[in-house]
């Protein structure tokens, strides 16, 4: 058995196979093409390789081979693991299979954009959809996937046969990228759903959410969107950036740690509300050790006839697209206001440099920072306030 008994010119067969033997479960083939090996980050669907290399493995498990690589270096430390010591430059062969997979950098053309290469008109129409609903938070990039974060997520397809990752707990799966996904029927894990039809409409009808917004569309907007990702080939530009995709959702959240108001709001009693810590990188509300990454203050020094005045820096979830001192990131608005007295909240703050220096900001998270410009405080004085809710 050879890897192209799977994976035909880098193509993928089609087929379901089961991987419980080697410490996994029922796994769907995944198409090489485009992927340029670990160009997208961790490969197979629970990211449990970090190279290319880490088949010698399967080579002697699954296809019952030699293997590419001396055995004594094989098993020396812990390279006979994937995820284990370095098996790049341990052998020719290896690496020179490695660097055919990663040569593998184009996607077939999808058959169903317009016969000039652009969206069609559902196409574009699906587009829209994807960015309104925040898809990007999690297919985003120029790969559309998040996968370079190394999260895993469950998206509600986690079932007994979904097994283990190497041979220990489960909890999710890596994002897979949609670029080239109209030629890589049956979808899913473990190959459960045939088409896009059946994928959307199983996610739309999940309450939870699990799988971002899919229940707001209506069934021609949901057609929309299938249109469009079946178009979205190498031609397609790429998605706005995953934005902090490898942190929970907001509904996986709330479920774990209680509401946004009310008397659940602050748990731990640190006096940042739940949603505080969920925006601003805190993974723990009812742990008070653990607490968010809460704004900074700072002077701004005078720069070209512009007054020292207060600053604020923040963390926000990565991929955040300001207008002027708003921002949507995913599910979250974050918004910067001002004011000279404390009562009217009316001035428009204005970015700025994050100080040289800052802390790193937590992970799925970058520093934002805002100030008053010298115009709008006549007094010499004035305050900043960072609010956050949860988009409508």
């Amino acid at each position: 058995m050879s890897c192209a008994s799977c994976h035909l010119d880098g193509g993928h067969d089609g087929r379901v196979w089961d991987f419980t033997h080697l410490g996994e479960g029922l796994r769907n083939t995944i198409d090489l093409r485009g992927r340029a090996g670990t160009a997208h980050g961790r490969l197979h669907w629970t990211a449990n390789f970090d190279e290319v290399q880490d088949f010698e493995g399967q080579i002697r498990a699954l296809g019952l081979g030699d293997g590419l690589m001396n055995s004594a270096d094989f098993h020396a430390g812990t390279r006979a693991q994937p995820l284990g010591d370095a098996k790049a430059g341990r052998s020719a062969g290896l690496d020179a299979m490695a660097a055919y997979v990663a040569s593998l950098a184009t996607y077939p053309e999808s058959p169903h954009r317009a016969a000039d290469g652009d969206l069609t008109p559902a196409g574009l129409r699906g587009r829209a959809l994807f960015n309104r609903l925040a898809c990007y938070s999690c297919h985003g990039g120029q790969h559309f996937t998040d996968s370079p974060l190394g999260v895993l997520h469950d998206v509600g397809t986690l079932k007994a046969s979904s097994g283990t990752r190497l041979g220990g707990s489960l909890d999710g799966f890596d994002t897979p990228t949609l670029r080239g996904l109209w030629a890589t029927p049956p979808y899913g894990h473990d190959g459960g759903l045939a088409t896009l039809e059946t994928w959307i409409t199983q996610m739309a009808a999940d309450p939870s959410k699990r799988h971002g917004r899919l229940v707001e569309l209506s069934a021609g907007e949901r057609s929309d969107l299938i249109d469009y990702l079946r178009q979205i080939d190498g031609r397609e530009p790429a998605a706005l950036a995953a934005t902090g995709a490898g942190l929970p959702s907001l509904a996986k959240h709330l479920a774990a740690h209680g509401a946004i108001s009310g008397a659940a709001n602050d748990p731990d009693g640190d006096g940042a509300p739940n949603l505080l810590e969920y925006a601003m990188g805190a993974s723990d509300p009812t742990n008070a050790a653990d607490a968010p990454e809460t704004p900074g203050f700072w002077l701004v020094p005078p720069t070209g006839g512009d007054a020292a005045g207060p600053a604020l820096v923040f963390a926000v979830r990565a991929g955040a697209a300001w207008s002027g001192a708003t921002a949507r990131s995913g599910e979250l608005i974050y918004r910067v206001v001002g004011s000279t007295d404390l009562a009217n909240w009316t001035l428009v703050p204005v970015a700025a440099p994050v100080p040289a220096g800052w802390p790193t900001p937590p992970s799925g998270h970058e520093w934002a920072c805002f100030k008053l410009p010298a115009e709008a405080m006549p007094g010499g004085s004035g305050f900043l306030r960072l609010e956050v809710q949860v988009a409508e």
